[in-house]
């Protein structure tokens, strides 16, 4: 029976530009989007070690009268987690923790002593017993303890530090349901994008590389002389790689109308040769990541890439992408695919950031709070 009464946690995302919260609300209809909150984070508060100057704005959160109680689910900066994959065979007397703990002595630039280590997934060989292959996450101890002192300073209580991945599939699988066949699930954020690729089981890879949104924005002010971010997120939306779709393969403008004036089509030119270079990064780190699960996965066949983040304000990156790799391909709003509570109207300004893995830490109940 579903308790209306229940009090979901608030799920807080750490990154080092921003902080993104999300609290669920639980209905008779199930589960709708209670309040969603952003704060753009100066450079002293997060910027380096867990710092004094993150509390001010923890504070907002445990204030804000519309979230609903002092419980957290959080994820740390993703500079903080030393995440890994790891292949082992099980020695004749050892158990599972005695080998992680062997890999991680192995694989860890600081004492296992000093770590806190969990694993997102384990699976065994389906060709060798004894042959397991886990992905790995370590923490230093004293960073993990710095933050929980930082979050009880604030009026807050975490019952959970979740990694983003495990949050970002939580809520996938919330949304569409997996397969056994592998799913590229991106994120892409300011300045980072979380690579990965999954099944209904397992964890195949997974990668953090330097590429987001911010740039982007910064090449366009830079170039066509924009005042501000918004000028930037606003040609992205309507205009973003669409060149690609209106040109035949000569590169040449179709010979039927178009839609757009003939001074949009400059601008559609434009923006793709200021664009395209930057996006073939992300291709060519896409290329790595499923190339690799290619040599380590027989007849490997992808389902399909998902980009969430700020990829859904991205006119047309999802198609170029699938062109390109020969994958399908799709950019998700996951605030267009829940249900919202009847009042949140003021929140739809919202919908376009990246609050998916703040939403997939919301979503994970944690029994014993």
């Amino acid at each position: 029976m579903l308790n209306f009464k229940q009090i979901n946690p608030i799920g807080i995302d750490l990154t080092d530009q921003a902080l993104y919260a999300a609290q669920f609300q639980s209905t008779r209809q199930g589960k709708v989007v209670g309040h969603l909150w952003r704060q753009r984070l100066e450079e002293g508060a997060i910027g380096g070690e867990p710092d004094e100057d993150l509390i001010p704005v923890l504070k907002r959160v445990a204030k804000a009268l519309r979230f609903k109680g002092k419980q957290v689910n959080l994820h740390l900066p993703e500079r903080h987690m030393n995440c890994f994959l790891v292949s082992f065979d099980l020695g004749a007397d050892e158990n599972i923790e005695e080998a992680i703990a062997r890999e991680c002595r192995r694989s860890l630039s600081f004492p296992l002593e000093e770590a806190v280590v969990d694993y997102a997934s384990l699976m065994e060989s389906p060709k060798k017993k004894r042959r397991y292959k886990v992905a790995l996450v370590a923490v230093r101890r004293d960073t993990v303890e710095a933050y929980l002192a930082l979050t009880r300073k604030a009026g807050l209580s975490v019952g959970v530090i979740d990694l983003q991945l495990s949050s970002l599939l939580r809520l996938h699988q919330y949304l569409f349901k997996l397969s056994n066949n592998p799913v590229v699930l991106c994120n892409v954020d300011d300045t980072t994008t979380l690579l990965s690729v999954v099944t209904k089981q397992r964890i195949l890879a997974q990668r953090q590389i330097h590429w987001g949104i911010q740039p982007i924005k910064k090449r366009l002010i830079a170039n066509l002389e924009l005042s501000e971010d918004d000028q930037a997120a606003d040609m992205l939306a309507r205009y973003g790689l669409m060149h690609e779709k209106l040109t035949t393969a000569t590169g040449k403008p179709p010979a039927g109308p178009v839609d757009e004036e003939d001074s949009d089509l400059v601008v559609y030119r434009t923006l793709f040769r200021l664009l395209s270079p930057y996006v073939e990064e992300l291709i060519h780190e896409l290329y790595q990541i499923t190339g690799y699960v290619r040599s380590e996965m027989e007849a490997a066949q992808f389902e399909e890439i998902v980009l969430y983040g700020w990829a859904s304000g991205f006119n047309y990156l999802d198609q170029y992408i699938q062109k390109r790799l020969n994958i399908p391909t799709k950019a998700v709003n996951p605030m267009a695919k829940l249900s919202w509570r009847v009042d949140a109207a003021d929140l739809e300004d919202m919908a376009g950031s990246p609050f998916g893995p703040a939403l997939g830490l919301a979503v994970r109940n944690v029994s014993w709070l």
